[in-house]
């Protein structure tokens, strides 16, 4: 899942299945694995789990047990794989981790996708489709728990998603920016801050242009996506267009769910079939507007003669010698984050390349 994390894991899968017809099954699963979050862990910790001294994210640092049982049910009901026009698709996922199933992460999580086909006339396809998904984490940080993991948060956009958006991208997110580079460099280049400011999180990155930031998604317990799609022939059968519109939103907490906060972005795509499925271009429209995001960077330190790096006067002016520690630091002040201010209709198109229909 790039710009999310990166995890390393060895564990083993153990299901039983019970089939209710032809397409229809259900599945009790247990999947113990010994996970290790990497690369970019400490920023997930300090955005995810508001951990972010160095202190708190040492016992987090290690390697934990991702522990969950899992029960699944999907009932397929389409009259074909690769392109169906009529039936429906209903699949539920309901997942628990805790102590008692060897997990250090313990969580609740309930996904549900329901999709549906009509054939209004020949040659025509409406397809629908609804994912709702919840996860509540069920122990804190030191209290029998270490949260939600980020695999089992939710994430939107991408090209089975709301297609106005690039992966991962609909939903919470923080911005990261390189302190050295651009916090103590002067206006109208940099924030100007001291490192002083840096340190204790009072320094204002919201004069920076847009180019200094990094957009990182943090994920989400709570999910909402939804897709109505129109699918018609152009040349022949194997050449086949379509009009969409998608929607959906994640938020942080069950609490913060807002129904006007739901993204929707409109767009055309080309569907060619091939022997392994259809071949898509879709491009979509994204409308979004500008974000207060969080800020996370790192404090900054003054480098010694024995390589090391200790902390600089808090009042001291900003140096070029100065440089990032690895300490991570929310800044006190969000900033509007707006890409695309001033953008033009055709800067604001997404376009996807994929293999398959998008539900």
């Amino acid at each position: 899942m790039p710009d999310v994390f990166v995890r390393t894991a060895r564990g083993a899968y153990l299901s039983f299945t019970r089939a209710f017809g032809p397409r229809s099954s259900a599945t009790l699963a247990y999947r113990p694995e010994l996970t290790h979050l990497g690369a970019a862990q400490d920023l997930f910790f300090c955005v995810s789990l508001t951990l972010c001294a160095e202190s708190d994210i040492q016992v987090l640092r290690e390697p934990h047990w991702l522990a969950p049982v899992t029960l699944a049910f999907a009932s397929d009901r389409t009259n074909s794989l690769f392109a169906p026009t009529r039936g429906g698709i209903i699949r539920f996922e309901a997942e628990q981790a805790a102590r008692i199933t060897g997990s250090d992460f313990a969580y609740r999580r309930l996904a549900a996708e329901l999709s549906g086909y009509w054939e209004p006339a020949p040659g025509l396809v409406l397809a629908g489709r609804l994912r709702p998904g919840w996860a509540r984490a069920t122990g804190e940080p030191g209290q029998g728990g270490l949260g939600l993991h980020p695999q089992r948060r939710f994430y939107a956009g991408g090209s089975n998603s709301v297609r106005g958006f690039a992966q991962n991208r609909l939903g919470p997110k923080v911005l990261t920016v390189d302190a050295a580079r651009w916090l103590l460099a002067p206006p109208p280049h940099g924030a100007g801050c001291t490192p002083g400011q840096v340190n204790d999180g009072s320094c204002d990155a919201g004069t920076l242009p847009a180019g200094a930031f990094d957009v990182r998604p943090a994920g989400g317990a709570v999910r909402i996506e939804g897709n109505a799609e129109l699918r018609f022939p152009l040349v022949s059968d194997r050449l086949r267009g379509a009009a969409f519109l998608d929607f959906g939103q994640v938020w942080s907490e069950e609490g913060d769910v807002d129904l006007g906060e739901l993204a929707w972005t409109p767009g055309v795509g080309i569907r060619y079939f091939t022997l392994v499925g259809p071949i898509r271009v879709d491009v979509a429209y994204n409308p979004q507007g500008p974000e207060r995001l969080p800020v996370i960077t790192t404090e900054v330190c003054a480098p010694r003669e024995d390589g090391s790096c200790g902390p600089p006067a808090p009042d001291a002016p900003p140096s070029t010698e100065l440089r990032n520690s690895r300490r991570l630091r929310q800044l006190d002040r969000p900033v509007l984050w707006d890409p695309h201010a001033g953008a033009s209709f055709w800067r604001r198109l997404q376009i996807h390349f994929s293999i398959g229909q998008a539900f």
